[in-house]
């Protein structure tokens, strides 16, 4: 069996890379929604996501602060804070709009594969080196 690794696509995602919490922003026992909302309000994009779905499950009570930081990144945190997934997708009929989910599964399995040279262009490593010390003797 072949091994299996975790994709994170963020080609749609990287729009909220773009703006960020600017100032001091504060969330305390807040529902899920509400603080995903309040993120994706404070976008500066004119083709921006709006908020989609969140499961109920997920919908809990998040306190969080956030401070010149990524709207990707502060969602990714409501993301770990509550569980689930999320995801970025198309608004049916209108592909130019995006709306943002949080999920408690992400979806059922189709059986689809990212293989390369049959769907998939290109393939990237990344090295994080940080950790990385050279010893001389």
């Amino acid at each position: 069996m072949p091994p299996y690794y975790a994709v994170d696509c963020e080609q749609v995602g990287a729009r909220l890379l773009d703006d960020l919490i600017t100032g001091h922003r504060e969330w305390a026992g807040m529902p899920a929604s509400t603080v995903l909302s309040d993120l994706l309000a404070l976008q500066a994009n004119t083709a921006a996501i709006t908020l989609g779905s969140v499961d109920a499950s997920l919908d809990m009570a998040v306190s969080m602060r956030g401070e010149w930081e990524t709207l990707l990144g502060a969602c990714r945190r409501v993301r770990e804070l509550t569980g689930g997934y999320l995801s970025i997708e198309p608004v049916s009929g209108t592909p130019a709009q995006r709306r943002l989910h949080l999920r408690a599964s992400p979806g059922e399995d189709k059986g689809q594969q990212l293989r390369y040279q049959k769907n998939l262009e290109a393939v990237e490593r990344e090295e994080n080196s940080a950790e990385l010390a050279t010893v001389l003797y």
